[in-house]
C-alpha cells in the first residue's frame, strides 16, 4: 500500500523553511505560496540529478503523517498516497486532506486552509 516501498531515495543535502519573498508552486498541491507564507525547501539528488522540491505547509502537514505511517513518501505523490490509505479505510482525515489539496488548500470561501493536525493515534499501515 505504501508506495514508498517500491522507490530509490532521494539524497537530502539541505533542507531549510524559508517565507516566499516571490510566488512559489508547491511540488504536491501545485498552489501558489504567495510572499509572505513559510514553506519548506528541499535541495536533494535522485538518480544522480540535482533537484529542489518545494512544499507548503499545508502539504507538508500531511506528507509527515506518510512519515510516520510509512516511513517515507514519494515527492509529487502525496495526494495519490493519502487517497489510497484513505480508500484502504484509514480515516476521514485523509478524505479531507486529500479534498484539501485538489482544492488547492482553499476553502469555498476562497481563504486559506491551515496546516492539518495529526490525528492522536495512527495504525501501521502494514
Amino acid at each position: 500500500m505504501c508506495m514508498i516501498g517500491d522507490c530509490d531515495r532521494v539524497q537530502v543535502l539541505n533542507t531549510t523553511n524559508p517565507r516566499a519573498r516571490t510566488p512559489h508552486k508547491c511540488g504536491e498541491c501545485q498552489r501558489t505560496i504567495h510572499p509572505g507564507e513559510q514553506y519548506e525547501k528541499t535541495v536533494g539528488v535522485f538518480d544522480g540529478s540535482f533537484d529542489t522540491y518545494i512544499t507548503c505547509e499545508q502539504c507538508r502537514s500531511v506528507r509527515d503523517w506518510l512519515s510516520k505511517v510509512c516511513s517515507g513518501w514519494i515527492y509529487s505523490m502525496v495526494e495519490e498516497d493519502i487517497s489510497e490509505h484513505f480508500r484502504a479505510g484509514y480515516g476521514m482525515w485523509l478524505g479531507r486532506a486529500a479534498v484539501g489539496m485538489r482544492r488547492f488548500w482553499r476553502r469555498r470561501d476562497g481563504s486559506l486552509m491551515q496546516p492539518m493536525v495529526l490525528p492522536a493515534s495512527m495504525p501501521k499501515a502494514y
